[in-house]
């Protein structure tokens, strides 16, 4: 067992027998490589990935491999679901050394953490390769090196240097419609998505598009959303069986996955798939929606704690086995219904993927597989849901792909967002009180008033959050707020937002810092403005700075959220797919964000009546009885429920129905 023994993350207990002495990073592994002049390895990746494993089998379990490795490196293995922050770095390191990153992440580093090197995955004879020439040079040439790595660095600092625009600007619907002008000649209007392959799930991205298509009646941008959503649930990236997207997909048609399950992208797609629902009514929506809850119910969820992570790509050493069939399989053990099966599903003979292996993915319309079979649209659908049951039922016999086990809190935040809308639009009691539960678990036992801590394995938090695990913490407890009315969450959220301010606000721009000052320095400090697979933590946090602003009366919050997305317009407005959460909230602006105050005893019933259309600019604030939020101010009256209909602090007459309501929107 090497160095990697005790710690608590799969990812890096997977490698604690390899014949590799790994370190996890910390002082003891960089003052060895310090005392001992060697450059250090940097590995990260995380616990679900293929590539990782494939990379670990062939050069991390091998002695020849690990002799290199050890005899002239100090080797450092990092989950960069625990430590986003270095994996940030190190993947700015490898973009600008090679022009794109990946994972397995594999850096190698002057003893002082500054990089000379980088790529990604490496097959064995290229590896030793590479550490050979590199560890050569650094001996032959260590000046080269040493400058070398101090022009990376300090290119990596200035990778999101940020100018505060002091002029106020204008946030105009233009600017966004020829931003969205520019990107969407590379979109794929026959597949959805961008151009080209891989494709992933973008949920931010769509969500945006969403929300503008509804506010400007653009169908065009409408469509388009829809096509997306309808290729990707009906894709081999979805899986048809138990619900729930994979990471990604390898062509242009979302047939193919990558097929780990990430708790992050199904928590975003919940989402997304609830306001598509809302929008269009498309029933897809909503079963795409439900079905996905249930298995991160099924697969993640621990009662009285949160979720877990991801499961993996791989089981009994190989990628999608879990979930491939062949075709004989399925006559195996559908017998007289497989024909039926194998037609929606594309089932082939010479199997559609590779080897013997079909994915499930659907191309025909139902009405012509109903025709084909003599079969009613109806009857067609409850012979596919009970050959689904069967079929899954013998897939839960076949061993499982592993279980990252460890919950993280940004994670878990944007699950209860996704169970909060769930909630809204379908009133299913079971997402709300697990949305409650969750959200009690990581204020009680991930906070302790000072901090907020990102993971929780073996009843113990660890490792101070990063500014993603407080946005998304706090946006999540405002939607706990609109579903509970109980101010408790707002509070909370309240304490968390002056944590940023003290801890990762930088008082020249106004922007958050992804890092506390508190935590140990890196060799930079950076902002995280982009919206990746997870949405850009100051983004995310400038709207509910928005939001908490509207529901607590703090102006001061609503001027810091207006003033970083004024920093924010030009970048937002060049690359509006990078920056979606910013336009988002550009759009908030444009409309003039509208809160709905329900008071009175009917206040969760008028809440809940008026979620069941699609609202993308309405904050849900209601008390049964007196308040002492300033919103609710002598807006109560003996015996009755009222709605107001609020816009830059100024409320319309109050109104009594829902439909009076929206007739004010």
């Amino acid at each position: 067992m090497n160095h990697l023994a005790s710690e608590r993350s799969l990812y890096l207990l997977q490698h604690a027998q390899n014949p590799v002495d790994w370190y996890p990073w910390g002082q003891e592994a960089l003052n060895k490589a310090n005392a001992e002049n060697k450059l250090l390895i940097i590995s990260i990746g995380y616990a679900a990935c293929h590539w990782c494993h494939v990379m670990e089998h062939e050069c991390f379990e091998d002695q020849d491999v690990a002799q290199v490795m050890n005899d002239r490196f100090v080797c450092i293995k990092i989950d960069r679901e625990e430590r986003p922050d270095l994996d940030q770095i190190y993947m700015n390191a490898l973009q600008l050394m090679k022009g794109q990153g990946g994972w397995p992440l594999n850096i190698i580093a002057l003893p002082n953490q500054k990089p000379i090197y980088g790529g990604t995955y490496f097959k064995k004879t290229d590896w030793i390769a590479v550490l050979t020439n590199i560890a050569d040079y650094y001996i032959q040439k260590p000046a080269e090196t040493i400058e070398y790595a101090d022009k990376l660095t300090s290119g990596i600092q200035q990778m999101d240097q940020l100018i505060l625009t002091e002029n106020k600007q204008t946030f105009e619907i233009s600017a966004l419609k020829n931003a969205i002008d520019k990107i969407l000649p590379y979109s794929d209007f026959t597949y959805g998505g961008h151009q080209g392959a891989p494709k992933f799930p973008m949920p931010t991205y769509y969500s945006f598009l969403l929300k503008y298509a509804h506010i400007t009646n653009d169908e065009r941008v409408g469509a388009f959303v829809q096509l997306t959503l309808n290729q990707m649930a009906n894709g081999g990236i979805y899986d048809h069986l138990q619900g729930g997207f994979c990471r990604y997909a390898v062509d242009e048609k979302w047939k193919v996955p990558h097929f780990e399950k990430m708790l992050y992208d199904n928590a975003q797609l919940i989402s997304l798939y609830v306001a598509a629902f809302l929008k269009f009514n498309n029933p897809l929506y909503q079963s795409v929606a439900k079905q996905t809850i249930d298995f991160s119910m099924t697969e993640f969820y621990q009662a009285g704690q949160g979720f877990q992570s991801a499961l993996d790509a791989d089981s009994e050493g190989v990628e999608g086995k879990y979930y491939c069939f062949s075709k004989q399989e399925i006559i195996s053990v559908l017998k007289v219904d497989a024909a039926l099966f194998c037609e929606y599903y594309e089932i082939t003979d010479d199997a559609n993927w590779e080897e013997d292996r079909n994915i499930l993915h659907r191309i025909k319309p139902e009405d012509t597989i109903a025709a084909e079979f003599g079969l009613t649209p109806t009857a067609l659908k409850i012979k596919i849901q009970e050959n689904q049951k069967t079929l899954l039922n013998h897939r839960n016999h076949r061993i499982k792909p592993a279980l990252d086990d460890k919950q993280l809190t940004s994670w878990n935040a944007l699950m209860i967002k996704a169970l909060a809308d769930a909630y809204l639009a379908f009133d299913e009691i079971k997402y709300f009180e697990t949305a409650i539960s969750v959200g009690n678990f990581l204020a009680d036992k991930l906070f302790d008033q000072e901090v907020l801590f990102r993971t929780y394995k073996n009843n113990e938090a660890k490792i101070p959050g990063f500014l993603d695990d407080y946005a998304l913490t706090i946006d999540a407890f405002i939607a706990l707020y609109e579903i509970t009315f109980d101010e408790k969450w707002l509070n909370i959220a309240n304490q968390l937002v002056s944590i940023c301010k003290s801890k990762f606000q930088d008082e020249n721009t106004g922007m958050f810092y992804y890092t506390a000052i508190t935590d140990t320095p890196l060799i930079a400090r950076q902002f995280e403005l982009v919206d990746n697979v997870i949405p850009s933590s100051n983004a995310i946090l400038a709207h509910a700075l928005l939001k908490l602003g509207h529901l607590l009366d703090h102006e001061d919050y609503m001027l810091m959220a207006e003033k970083n997305l004024n920093t924010m317009l030009h970048k937002t407005c060049n690359n509006v797919s990078s920056y979606s959460n910013w336009a988002s909230l550009m759009l908030n602006y444009i409309t003039n964000t509208t809160t709905f105050v329900v008071t009175g005893v009917d206040a969760a019933k008028l809440r809940n009546e008026m979620a069941k259309k699609y609202h993308p600019n309405l904050i849900y604030a209601g008390a049964e009885k007196n308040s002492n939020l300033a919103i609710f101010s002598n807006r109560f009256k003996a015996e009755q429920s009222w709605i107001y209909i609020c816009k830059s602090k100024n409320c319309l007459m109050p109104v009594q129905t829902v439909a009076e309501a929206v007739g004010l929107i």
